[in-house]
């Protein structure tokens, strides 16, 4: 005989096992009675023979493919890569695999993958974006009637009839300015995402409202919104608190929408030799992994992204397995987290 290697299949299976290939089948996908011994019989052949099922096979016979998809604006930004581990860890316990789909940013992006991820039989789909336009909602509640489709950013959570798993960011922006104010801070700036439809607007009014619940006035002349988003978040908030210093010399806090944002601002503020916090304190939101490794290290906004991946994911795959799983929302608080920048 040759030297290849033999690759077992059911057949072989049902043969060592002394049953037909209809019950390996069912003792595979657990689908119908099989009793103790028989199952046994099976299990121990499946075992002998390193007997792995075709998940192809699977797939045709369950109408499943067995892989749900990430859509993220942007894959560079750490928070959605922190987030993926924990969907991927839930997937797997459900022997499910996740695909990260990078729309760049762009609406036609969010178009041609989710075109993609339907001719591939994807089973569902937990969906991130940059802007909530009329356009993407629209496409995306006509595909959640297609396939599952968990909806994760807060800005979609008014819609009725939806999913969404979210932490609203309008009430903890508020106090974070609160917090500043308390601290003696009364010059308070804010770096918020490109574009004026980002999802991310909310925080944005949170900073407008806690400086009215301050006393405050609102200067537009203290906001940064960059026209588009051509570099990282990093040079974004570098950039950003270079042109909020040029026009303001004053500014004793800055607060930003998002923790890469605020290393940006930090990077800046070090390289000009602002002291942080004695001169301007810095605050950021998602409280990502890189909070506890800057210098100094950055007080944030906290989004429970453990929590909102697990959810989230058990969501969507409930929804996969039982279609008549009703829709639901799971919205969280952000809870600032103090250190060193302020």
């Amino acid at each position: 005989m040759g030297g290849g290697c033999n690759i077992a299949n059911i057949i072989d299976v049902a043969k060592l096992a002394g049953v037909s290939k209809s019950t390996v089948s069912r003792v595979i996908n657990n689908n119908g009675y099989v009793d103790t011994e028989t199952r046994k019989a099976v299990t121990d052949a499946i075992a002998e023979l390193n007997y792995t099922p075709s998940s192809f096979a699977q797939s045709i016979r369950t109408r499943k493919s067995k892989t749900i998809a990430m859509m993220v604006p942007d894959a560079s930004n750490t928070f959605y890569t922190e987030l993926f581990k924990v969907v991927e860890d839930v997937a797997l316990e459900y022997d499910y695999m996740v695909i990260v789909c990078d729309t760049r940013l762009s609406y036609e992006y969010e178009l041609m993958l989710a075109d993609r991820l339907l001719k591939r039989h994807t089973d569902g789909l937990l969906y991130f974006t940059q802007q909530r336009t009329e356009e993407n909602q629209e496409f995306f509640i006509n595909l959640s009637k297609k396939i599952p489709v968990i909806f994760m950013d807060y800005a979609f959570a008014d819609i009725p009839d939806i999913s969404c798993v979210a932490v609203e960011g309008m009430q903890s922006t508020s106090a974070a300015v609160k917090f500043l104010f308390n601290k003696g801070k009364r010059n308070i700036a804010y770096v918020n995402l490109p574009g004026d439809k980002n999802v991310t607007m909310l925080r944005f009014e949170g900073y407008r409202q806690g400086l009215e619940l301050c006393g405050l006035e609102y200067d537009p002349e203290m906001v940064v919104v960059r026209a588009e988003l051509s570099d990282s978040l990093v040079n974004t908030g570098y950039c950003s608190a270079q042109a909020l210093l040029n026009r303001n010399e004053q500014i004793d806090a800055i607060v930003a929408a998002s923790d890469q944002l605020a290393v940006g601002v930090l990077k800046y503020l070090k390289h000009v030799g602002i002291k942080i916090p004695e001169q301007i304190s810095v605050v950021g939101f998602d409280n990502l992994d890189l909070c506890t490794i800057t210098e100094p290290t950055l007080t944030t906004i906290a989004q429970p992204i453990e929590e909102m991946g697990r959810e989230a994911t058990h969501l969507l795959l409930s929804k996969i397995y039982n279609s008549a799983v009703k829709n639901k929302k799971i919205i969280y608080n952000g809870m600032l987290i103090e250190r060193q920048s302020t």
